[in-house]
């Protein structure tokens, strides 16, 4: 009878992967179980653990010195041969192989180049990009939104980060973080100014680009107004810190006769305008 080909390419490596899918009910009910004394069930799943790491993988050299050596059966090597090359099948290039392992292996390597394939997508994709921004940078009469390249380079970052995965994954760059960091410290600053009490202003601004997660800029900006207008002429002490109020989200608080009701007593009398409020402050 000849003897079958390999079922997997001479080249088949996957040496690179430390672990083997072990299916537990294909085990369970496969006949190694029931043919095999514990010895040979313990040389067996060590040859497997070897011929994982061949090349081609799930394979095994026929050589009977080595398979005793690798089985740690020794002398004893003769005892145990048959159940533990249970499931391995002699082919044509002189090798043992094993098909569940061969499947395994094939999985692996299928898995490997399509992650592979999403990578190189991913990269030309970040490529395009960037090439897109240098152009944008480069020749504002190329951006159709505006005349300022460094706007519409903002602005297509912006983009990029609103429409998130490539690939399934985000990959914001340097440059977008950084971009984007820069923008919320300055719409902090404005709404720093606006806060009716200054204490805690490195943890507000953190507070304040967690909440910019969550909602507008425009939205956290009038809420704070309102706040202010409703704090007017009332004691600081009594006025949370800006990263208390943004932690717990108080923007959105119900709007009472055109001022959020923030849980604090207001000043008695007509509330003043926002001019006059931040009008009073040096």
């Amino acid at each position: 009878m000849t003897p079958p080909k390999p079922p997997v390419p001479p080249d088949a490596d996957v040496r690179r992967f430390p672990a083997m899918m072990l299916e537990i009910e294909r085990l369970q009910d496969s006949a190694l179980i029931d043919t095999t004394t514990g010895d040979e069930f313990k040389a067996a799943v060590l040859l497997w653990c070897k011929a994982w790491r061949q090349v081609p993988a799930g394979s095994l050299p026929n050589d009977d010195r080595q398979l005793s050596r690798w089985s740690g059966y020794g002398e004893r090597w003769g005892e145990i041969r048959t159940g533990a090359l249970h499931g391995f099948v002699l082919c044509d290039d002189g090798r043992f192989y094993h098909p569940v392992i061969c499947e395994k292996a094939l999985e692996a390597l299928a898995w490997s180049a399509e992650r592979s394939t999403r990578a190189r997508a991913a990269a030309a994709k970040r490529w395009e990009h960037k090439q897109k921004l240098n152009n944008a940078r480069a020749m504002p009469e190329q951006c159709p939104s505006n005349a300022n390249a460094m706007q519409c380079y903002a602005e297509q970052e912006r983009e990029r980060e609103i429409e998130g995965n490539i690939v399934g994954t985000k990959v914001p760059t340097p440059s977008s973080r950084a971009l984007r960091t820069k923008e919320l410290n300055q719409e902090f600053a404005e709404v720093w100014l606006l806060y009716p009490r200054h204490v805690g202003k490195g943890a507000a601004q953190k507070a304040y680009h967690k909440a910019r997660q969550s909602t507008d800029a425009e939205t956290l900006r009038e809420a704070v107004e309102q706040f202010a207008l409703a704090r007017a002429g009332e004691d600081q002490q009594f006025t949370p810190h800006m990263s208390t109020w943004l932690n717990a989200q108080r923007w959105l608080d119900d709007d009472k006769g055109g001022v959020i009701d923030h849980g604090y007593p207001g000043p008695i009398g007509p509330k003043p305008t926002i001019e006059e409020v931040f009008g009073q402050r040096p």
